[in-house]
């Protein structure tokens, strides 16, 4: 499923905005390359763009006009930079890009315009810049079959143009409910979604256990009838899961738990149910809320139900151990 993600990267990366445009064979005579810029806000601090040049030819002198505005019929800003003699097949430019001014939630354009020394046009490269749209809030169920795609997090130069980026957030694993073998532990491992994003972070989760018949007597109570338990994102090559972010603490006579040190409570990375309470949380809802992941500081939801296959120890047609007595 990792490889799925990597092979579908492609087909969210936009296509080059108002680029130079050339053959697929074809190199052409000019063309730019650059750093990577955004994620952008709108009105936020000017940004720099950092460009390299290339030109097939080794003797000729340019002059570079950096132009911008609200749109392309608006232009405001325009910048003329000196004459440059095009040696080695390269050189770099500096542009300072007034998004304080004219990046609003519509956008803005720009252009850099590579002028002859006799002031003719030998290449103009247009490309328009968006601020990108966070803290969207998904219900992984509704993401089952498609993908929920973040638009404009980075841009960058290739010869053909500027690229805009896009972060996607994918559930092809999605189930809709927690299956444990044995009733007792809580394990998460079962909940996997799937980013292209280089950006693994978030600004909080946890877990939503419902408690209508206080069977975590121990635990603050911080919704009516439910739970929170503190949790972190686990991500390897792509695979996201999640894990408890921090050791607990358990009675081991009857596993009632608590996030805060008690007396005759061990510590543990694991979160139980209490012993013989399974029918009170068996077919219950368990939620997953996680705020702020990756760029485009997306909130999901995740609502589980919650089954356990057999309780560790109790009646022999319900349990994996069970003891029985012998007859007299």
């Amino acid at each position: 499923m990792r490889l799925l993600v990597k092979l579908l990267l492609p087909i969210f990366i936009s296509l080059p905005l108002c680029g130079y445009n050339f053959a697929s064979n074809d190199v052409p005579d000019l063309y730019l390359t650059s750093n990577t810029i955004g994620p952008l806000s709108a009105y936020q601090d000017n940004v720099n763009l950092n460009v390299v040049v290339h030109s097939k030819q080794k003797t000729r002198t340019f002059i570079d006009v950096f132009r911008c505005g609200p749109s392309k019929d608006d232009i405001r800003y325009s910048k003329r930079g000196n004459y440059r003699y095009v040696y080695n097949y390269t050189y770099e430019l500096t542009f300072n890009i007034p998004t304080q001014d004219y990046l609003s939630n519509d956008g803005m354009y720009c252009e850099i315009r590579i002028n002859n020394n006799d002031n003719t046009l030998a290449a103009n490269f247009e490309f328009a810049l968006k601020p990108i749209v966070t803290n969207k809030t998904i219900n992984a169920a509704d993401y089952v079959k498609k993908y929920f795609v973040v638009r404009d997090v980075s841009y960058h130069f290739e010869m053909s143009g500027m690229i805009s980026e896009s972060e996607i957030i994918s559930f092809p694993d999605y189930l809709s409910y927690l299956n444990i073998d044995t009733y007792y532990k809580l394990t998460l491992n079962s909940v996997l979604f799937y980013t292209n994003s280089d950006l693994i972070e978030w600004s909080n989760a946890y877990l939503l256990i419902p408690d209508y018949q206080n069977i975590f007597p121990y635990i603050t109570h911080a919704f009516v009838n439910s739970i929170i338990v503190p949790i972190k994102v686990v991500e390897n090559e792509g695979e996201c899961t999640f894990a408890f972010k921090n050791q607990m603490y358990v009675r081991q006579k009857d596993l009632k738990m608590s996030l805060l040190p008690k007396d005759d409570f061990v510590i543990t990375n694991n979160f139980y149910f209490p012993v013989n309470e399974k029918e009170k949380i068996l077919d219950k809802k368990i939620q997953i809320h996680l705020f702020g992941f990756g760029k485009g500081k997306t909130n999901i939801t995740w609502s589980l139900e919650y089954l356990a296959s057999e309780n560790l120890i109790g009646k022999c047609e319900t349990s994996q151990y069970c003891v029985v007595g012998e007859e007299v």
